[in-house]
């Protein structure tokens, strides 16, 4: 039996950008390029085929498949999976130490708009989190870094 293939460095991110071309394409086509990926359960390729095209399923089933997706996405420690999880749990369940413990983790994966949260939370005290304002400055920081460095990916998703 021959061995399957394993994708890192230039392969891989070809592969993704290839996919958030085709995400608003053929589904086909779509999970095609990312099925490899899927199979390494590379967090990147598993949130894209949680937004990416509909399959042809109902409703319910494919917000079941989508939340499978993301929690899948979250266990591999893809940063903006744990966020919308985070964001989930505020939302949904109003579990604020739930949330932060996933804006942390998030976070720490290089996730921006996580950094963005906890930045504000810190600022404020709030989400079961102490008043810091240094500790605020350096999250802003850290997202803006992070920010920017996703701008330049996106410029080179595009060509």
């Amino acid at each position: 039996m021959k061995p399957k293939e394993v994708l890192t460095g230039d392969a891989r991110q070809a592969r993704i950008n290839r996919a958030w071309r085709q995400r608003y394409g053929k589904r086909r086509l779509f999970y095609k390029t990312l099925r490899l990926l899927l199979i390494q359960n590379d967090g990147e390729a598993l949130y894209l085929a949680s937004v990416g095209p509909k399959k042809s399923m109902p409703d319910t089933a494919h917000e079941t498949h989508h939340l499978q997706m993301i929690n899948r996405a979250a266990a591999a420690g893809y940063g903006p999976a744990l966020s919308y999880l985070a964001d989930l749990s505020l939302i949904e369940e109003n579990d604020p130490k739930k949330a932060c413990r996933l804006f942390e983790a998030a976070a720490a994966a290089g996730d921006a708009y996580a950094n963005k949260i906890l930045g504000y939370y810190s600022k404020y005290g709030r989400l079961g989190l102490t008043q810091d304002k240094l500790k605020a400055h350096a999250y802003y920081a850290k997202a803006r870094q992070l920010y920017h460095e996703e701008r330049k990916l996106k410029k080179i998703q595009r060509r």
